[in-house]
């Protein structure tokens, strides 16, 4: 199981959280609003989860990719990070799925595959003022 919460204004060049099974309790990650990463990438990868995992992407990102790997179950994802340079994937997997793109969120490009199972979109912007490609919900 991974819990990390990174808050008051964590700084790094890359950002990696690469979890396990999850168990019983599921996977979380959050970010506050002043995470900052320079450069470099970030990449929450729970993909082996078998259970229920949460992440959130707040902060200002520099680098030029992002990404979140779900497991077989369900996923919480929220973006509402600054990223202005970065494509950023979320590809989540079996299960059923939230992906909420808050307002705040400024990237290049979002690419999101939900995978299999009954999955949904927020949309807090209405029309996304950024490039994406999503699919699965």
């Amino acid at each position: 199981r991974q819990n990390v919460r990174l808050t008051g204004g964590f700084s790094t060049n890359s950002l990696f959280v690469v979890g396990g099974t999850g168990g019983s309790l599921g996977n979380f990650v959050t970010m506050d609003a002043n995470t900052f990463v320079d450069g470099g990438l970030v990449v929450v990868n729970f993909a082996n989860s078998t259970t229920t995992n949460t992440v959130e992407f707040r902060g200002d990102y520099t680098g030029t990719y992002g990404t979140y790997r779900g497991g077989s179950a369900s996923d919480f994802i929220v973006l509402a990070a600054d990223a202005p340079i970065a494509e950023f994937a979320v590809l989540s997997g079996a299960g059923n799925d939230v992906l909420v793109v808050e307002t705040t969120t400024d990237v290049d490009f979002l690419f999101g595959d939900l995978g299999e199972g009954e999955d949904s979109l927020d949309n807090q912007f209405g029309t996304f003022p950024f490039d994406n490609n999503i699919f699965n919900l």
